[in-house]
């Protein structure tokens, strides 16, 4: 079981990689080309002009005086306010937030039920048509970039087939939606708004299978290696020599003792499907956390890149803490000391 030692520990150390990560964000920010009171006030602006916006935005100071405000404010949980938009930053993020969240979940849910599924099934049927033909498509899946599958799936489904729309993640027309969690899957159900639902869902099939085609080969592939070594053990022969059915010793005895394996890899790849958000919003014009920050980097809108940044890491830290108490769960003889 997980301790209390182990928790404090963990917790310091991802203060300690917000922290770092802090830094890195900043720098890289500051030091591009590009200065955001030019870019906000356009081309006519005069060098007064842009020199008093410089010195309302805090950009006169030498950048260790605005790190340091920043990283104050931040602690206190002010982010700051967008140089664009003239919003806190907080509820800026705050309001794009439940999209990218929505589009993670049903992207890591379609990568782990594919992924687990054809990894099993490659591995049970080991040099098989079918293990050959995923293992195929997930090598070629590695290989694919992100936006080229989107733009891809977009021309085929949307402007030949015209199955799914090509942007956004709700029809404009649709205003009946009541919003509760601001997830429109969930709202849509809780709501019971079939029309809003279909609709919902539509607009997030083809961001969810570009998303995922980054996590579900690897998925898949690290599960059928854990799966075959697993496989060959004596005590797999052993549950087959009992005369147990091949469905209970796949799934309860080989399965659960590759998952450990498995949800490693898993946590691995959240830190990849939150930074291909930012591709896939983009391709999809889908309004979220990954769309923000490329329009804020475009614009030098600094402290919306360093809040969003920040708000991902967290995310991806707390997950990873959350994967790795899993596993003394998972398997009892773990112990965390």
């Amino acid at each position: 079981m997980v301790n209390v030692n182990y928790i404090i520990k963990r917790f310091l150390s991802m203060i300690s990689v917000l922290f770092i990560v802090s830094i890195i964000v900043f720098l890289i920010m500051h030091l591009a080309p590009g200065d955001p009171a030019s870019l906000s006030l356009g081309v006519d602006a005069t060098p007064n002009l842009i020199s008093k916006t410089r010195m309302e935005m805090g950009l006169d100071k030498p950048l260790y005086v605005q790190y340091s405000n920043f990283l104050w404010k931040a602690c206190h949980g002010d982010f700051g306010t967008s140089y664009y938009t003239k919003q806190p930053v907080f509820s800026e993020l705050l309001r794009l937030f439940p999209a990218t969240v929505e589009l993670a979940l049903f992207s890591m849910i379609l990568a782990l039920v594919v992924g687990i599924l054809a990894g099993v099934i490659a591995a049970y049927k080991q040099y098989s048509i079918f293990d050959n033909i995923s293992m195929i498509i997930a090598l070629g899946g590695i290989s694919m970039p992100v936006f080229w599958l989107g733009l891809i799936l977009i021309w085929i489904f949307s402007l030949n087939l015209n199955w799914t729309p090509i942007s956004g993640r709700i029809d404009m027309r649709i205003d009946s939606l009541y919003e509760i969690t601001k997830l429109y899957v969930i709202d849509s159900i809780l709501t019971w708004n079939l029309v809003a639902l279909k609709d919902v869902i539509k607009h997030l099939i083809l961001p969810s299978i570009t998303l995922a085609s980054i996590s579900m080969p690897v998925i898949a592939r690290f599960t059928r290696s854990s799966m075959l070594e697993v496989i060959r053990q004596d005590y797999i022969r052993t549950a087959r020599a009992k005369g147990l059915k091949e469905s209970i010793v796949i799934g309860k005895h080989a399965f659960k003792n590759a998952l450990i394996e498995v949800i490693t890899v898993i946590g691995l790849q959240i830190g990849l499907l939150l930074g291909g958000a930012v591709v896939t919003e983009t391709v999809f014009s889908w309004p979220g956390i990954g769309r923000l920050i490329v329009e804020a980097i475009l614009r030098r809108d600094y402290p919306i890149v360093q809040g969003a940044i920040l708000l991902v890491s967290c995310l991806y830290l707390i997950m990873n803490f959350i994967i790795d108490t899993s596993y003394s769960y998972i398997d009892p003889r773990i112990r965390y000391n």
